[in-house]
């Protein structure tokens, strides 16, 4: 597999809940991946080396295996109707990027970082008028 060999995308299983696909550029060996995670699944984005797939889940930041195997969350808690989204990887894969209402009440979101197990949450914007929402990480 990888990011030039496979396509990562959110599909709908049967029950019309949002999952994490995986299929060929030519459209054959579809798998769906991440149907056990917290709810609705989106966002999918493969590591910089594709052996994991970073993805939210039910309002948080999960990763699993690029086969779908040992999927699990990587967000620090959350407060009441705050969401994690939009997760991203850094150019090593060491971190994650995303955006959170974290801190807000749900409200606007700002960019945070993490370690990608979970550790070193750190705030990197901080608008109280204004919500960040999809990013991207890139070596200059």
């Amino acid at each position: 597999g990888g990011a030039n060999t496979r396509l990562a995308y959110t599909c709908q299983d049967a029950n019309r809940q949002g999952s994490i696909c995986t299929i060929n550029p030519d459209g054959t060996h579809l798998q769906m991946l991440a149907r056990e995670a917290d709810g609705g699944n989106g966002g999918p984005r493969w590591s910089p080396n594709a052996r994991r797939i970073v993805f939210e889940s039910g309002a948080a930041t999960w990763i699993m295996q690029s086969d779908g195997t040992n999927a699990h969350r990587v967000s620090p808690p959350l407060g009441g109707g705050e969401s994690d989204v939009w997760p991203n990887w850094s150019p090593d894969a060491t971190k994650i990027l995303f955006a959170s209402t974290r801190g807000t009440g749900g409200q606007d979101g700002n960019l945070f970082t993490m370690n990608a197990d979970g550790s070193g949450l750190h705030q990197v914007t901080h608008s109280a008028t204004s919500s960040e929402e999809s990013s991207d990480w890139q070596s200059v």
